[in-house]
């Protein structure tokens, strides 16, 4: 059987700065892919990066980007593709949640998950293609979330972004899979990273209300994040076309007991 191998491959992470995807990075270093990280977050994308250079020998670079910024993101992969000439997987980890009240949720709260969420992804998918198109084959990661199928976690505004990024991807999918690009979407649950921190503290009895809640007993971690996008972002999975991948360890499914 074949096993993750990205060796000769450029990987391209929006978002990259954030715990989700600093996992995907490493998942995707660690299978020989070069990293570039695209980011307004220079501080941990470059920690990241140099994380990523004591421990695997691949190509790795950081690119400032606000993903929020067509002409910035247009720059982005002109740079990149002059320098490494190819984009083969794109993975766009950006995200943003202020955790808001319906009722309370206000104008600017709503605009930035749309522009951070989806107009994002929107943005730089739509700069990555005259590229991919030339190389006749192209692999695109969204992340996601299950809030895109509970509605619950995170608020309208991002819920909405989410279920957003699932009609894209599908679209994309319908048009541009002929043409060698193959897209799919990660939708992770309960996560433990500071995004889940800034609604849920890090404690005992928190925590213990939370994995009592999904059947596998604990929350998710970056790297099991990652380690899907490893998977997809190799051709083992390459019959695998413009699928939803929800990792929640069996909460979507689940009804605790009352």
């Amino acid at each position: 059987m074949k096993s993750i191998d990205l060796k000769g491959k450029v990987s391209v992470i929006a978002g990259g700065a954030g715990d989700i995807g600093r996992g995907i990075a490493l998942s995707l270093a660690e299978a020989d892919s070069d990293i570039i990280i695209a980011d307004t977050d220079e501080k941990n994308s470059k920690n990241l990066l140099d994380e990523i250079n004591s421990k695997y020998p691949v190509s790795i670079a950081f690119l400032k980007c606000d993903i929020t910024s067509r002409d910035m993101i247009r720059r982005t992969v002109k740079n990149i593709c002059e320098k490494f000439k190819k984009i083969d997987v794109l993975v766009y980890a950006a995200g943003y949640s202020s955790f808001a009240e319906f009722t309370d949720l206000e104008d600017n709260q709503w605009e930035k998950a749309m522009d951070i969420n989806l107009k994002g992804a929107f943005y730089i998918i739509q700069e990555c293609m005259p590229f991919m198109l030339r190389q006749k084959k192209g692999n695109i990661i969204i992340i996601g979330s299950t809030t895109s199928i509970n509605g619950s976690g995170g608020g309208a505004h991002y819920a909405v972004s989410k279920i957003g990024l699932l009609g894209l991807m599908k679209s994309l999918t319908y048009d541009l899979l002929s043409k060698g690009i193959r897209i799919n979407t990660i939708s992770p649950g309960v996560v433990d990273t500071k995004m889940l921190r800034v609604r849920y503290p890090d404690l005992p009895e928190i925590n213990r209300k939370i994995c009592s809640g999904i059947p596998l007993g604990r929350m998710g971690t970056p790297s099991d994040i990652g380690n899907i996008a490893a998977f997809l972002a190799s051709d083992i999975s390459e019959y695998i076309c413009g699928q939803e991948i929800i990792a929640d360890g069996g909460r979507i499914i689940y009804r605790r007991p009352k």
